[in-house]
């Protein structure tokens, strides 16, 4: 039994899961003789790591055993809980999920996985579900990975683990109050994921012209990006010691690769000697991060939709800033940068062998067409909204999330009681 000292509740018993279910190992095989390519009638569809993430199974990539490979016992059934039991980063090791049938096709798991099968008298299955996704059973695994190398978790090692377990009915009850709140946090994820995907589909739409706006029908023009503004460096001459110090604050490199508007709170220090000279970062200028490992993630722009105070940009990166009266709306480009019609144009500039790089001047002189300064603010709106909508989603989903964290403690500790 696994030695974690845990306070047992009036009525609930200090059990190893080895007494209320049993482990599987996963299906040993020969790849190169037991897989098969499609459904055939003597095989199973074989789930592995890469199917199991944050709790749940998904079905998107899953490789075909022979059924000469794989025992009875081997099957997964609805309730069983498949765990990741070995994987190269010892964070990923212990991950689960429950197995519900999808269809009628078999299904089983591979040789670095393992299957935890509740004893239906003994166990809620959903309950003990709960457990595997609880920090009490993180912290099972930790101690078990402890001072060794092999980042390892043994069926018989989960069955050693010990939680606090009530009564049938009141595991049931648990884990139908957490299973609400899963459901809840499955349907605000798909429904995010149904958002961005529309949004996806309409900005690739209006950034490329396919679509118009009502009350907008004038002809798109060509334009060089050298014909709206300048560039402008990143801090220079700056060493390690001098971040992390200072009264100054900097734009960071995942700012603008991951905002198409910069979001002016993820900023550093930096330490600026009086009258040092560097480019301060203004209202309406676009963000460029001039290099990535890959040519797909050059020349991202973020938007400063915002006024700063004294805030300037990492060294990774490169700034634009538009002439006075400029026919360029800053965020409709940063929109264009990341869709499908800009990346087209951006990626043929991006050079480099193990890291690519984007010259201000090329990028100053490629050429694209847009569509008159009053149309690329409605559709940087249009895009604006959608974005705010699946944020507002998100922030839900991850109150939700925290909500939902916050029961299981309660509930599968003992602290609340379900009548």
């Amino acid at each position: 039994m696994s030695n974690l000292s845990l306070l047992v509740p009036d009525g609930w018993h200090l059990t190893p899961l080895s007494e209320v279910g049993k482990g599987i190992r996963g299906v040993g095989y020969d790849p190169e003789r037991d897989l098969v390519d499609g459904d055939e009638d003597n095989s199973a569809r074989l789930l592995r790591a890469n199917n199991v993430a944050d709790g749940v199974l998904n079905f998107d990539e899953v490789q075909r055993v022979r059924s000469t490979a794989v025992r009875d016992d081997q099957y997964l059934r609805d309730g069983d809980i498949v765990i990741c039991g070995a994987n190269g980063s010892k964070r990923l090791v212990g991950k689960s999920a429950l197995f519900k049938s999808q269809s009628s096709h078999r299904y089983t798991f591979g040789a670095f996985m393992n299957c935890f099968r509740t004893y239906p008298t003994k166990a809620s299955p959903d309950f003990v579900y709960q457990l595997f996704q609880s920090d009490q059973y993180r912290r099972h695994v930790e101690l078990a990975l402890s001072g060794s190398s092999i980042n390892n978790l043994s069926s018989k090692q989960v069955a050693a683990f010990a939680f606090p377990v009530p009564e049938l009915p009141e595991q049931l009850a648990i884990a139908s109050a957490l299973g609400d709140a899963d459901r809840l946090i499955e349907c605000l994820e798909r429904l995010i994921a149904k958002k961005r995907n529309v949004k996806k589909g309409t900005a690739q739409a209006l950034l490329s012209g396919a679509l118009r706006l009502p009350g907008h029908g004038d002809e798109w023009q060509e334009y060089r990006l050298g014909d709206f503004g300048n560039t402008y460096a990143g801090l220079k001459g700056k060493t390690g010691s001098d971040f992390g110090i200072g009264e100054s604050k900097f734009v960071t490199f995942m700012n603008v690769i991951g905002n198409t508007r910069l979001d002016p709170t993820l900023v550093q220090t930096v330490n600026l000697l009086p009258g040092e000279s560097q480019n301060r970062v203004l209202e309406g200028d676009l963000l460029f991060n001039g290099s990535s490992e890959t040519p797909t993630e050059v020349g991202f722009a973020s938007a400063v939709t915002e006024p700063l105070e004294e805030v300037y940009l990492n060294s990774f990166c490169f700034g634009f800033r538009p002439h006075p009266n400029s026919e360029l709306d800053p965020l409709y480009f940063a929109y264009w940068t990341r869709s499908g019609t800009g990346r087209r144009i951006l990626d043929v500039l991006a050079q480099g062998s193990t890291r690519y790089n984007i010259s201000k001047k090329a990028l100053l002189g490629a050429t694209f067409v847009c569509p008159p300064l009053p149309e690329q603010r409605v559709i940087a709106e249009v895009l604006t909204d959608m974005d705010v909508e699946i944020e507002t989603l998100e922030t839900r989903l991850a109150k939700t999330r925290d909500l939902k964290t916050g029961m299981a403690q309660e509930l599968l500790s003992g602290r609340t009681r379900l009548a």
